[in-house]
């Protein structure tokens, strides 16, 4: 007897797989470029976060009066880590602006419809990329002298509706 799959069974398997070719040197040049300023970008990001957060919790030390200093000093680092993803994303995608924009015409419109600067940058320095939007992984594979950029789309309307609470671990 043969079992016939269920409908409700979701498949993992992606509906469409399509991949753009380019030379290894070209994307290792991307690559090492988005790699040194994000570093930078990061390194600088961290020290305008530390002023920031600071220079908010000396103010407010120092022009609330009472009770208002504690919350004051408990919500500097928030002002400093706020301070620090702002520049750090900033400067990232102006200092690499060309470089994103070359990196998005091998892409978009050869595997997604669109792009942001972050899931471009994201692609450039760890290989990967989700477009949620479009239920869609883009991945990195090297290939000798070349560089498979891969786009797998999954149809995810028979998975079931998840909520996802970010209080997990892992």
């Amino acid at each position: 007897m043969t079992e016939e799959p269920d409908e409700d069974q979701a498949n993992s398997e992606p509906v469409r797989v399509v991949e753009n070719v380019v030379s290894a040197w070209r994307w290792d040049a991307w690559r090492d470029a988005a790699m040194r300023i994000d570093r930078s970008a990061g390194w600088i990001s961290i020290v305008l976060g530390i002023a920031a957060g600071g220079a908010a919790a000396a103010a407010g030390y120092g022009l609330i009066p009472g009770d208002g200093r504690l919350s004051a000093i408990v919500y500097a680092p928030l002002v400093g880590w706020g301070i620090r993803v702002w520049t750090r994303s900033w400067i990232a995608t102006h200092r690499l602006k060309f470089v994103l924009a070359e990196v998005r015409t091998e892409v978009v419109p050869a595997l997604v419809r669109g792009l942001d600067d972050a899931r471009v940058l994201k692609l450039l320095t760890s290989g990967r990329a989700l477009v949620t939007e479009q239920c869609t992984i883009l991945a990195v594979e090297r290939r000798d002298a070349a560089v498979a950029l891969v786009a797998s789309e999954y149809d995810l309307r028979h998975f079931p509706l998840m909520i996802v609470s970010g209080a997990g671990g892992g």
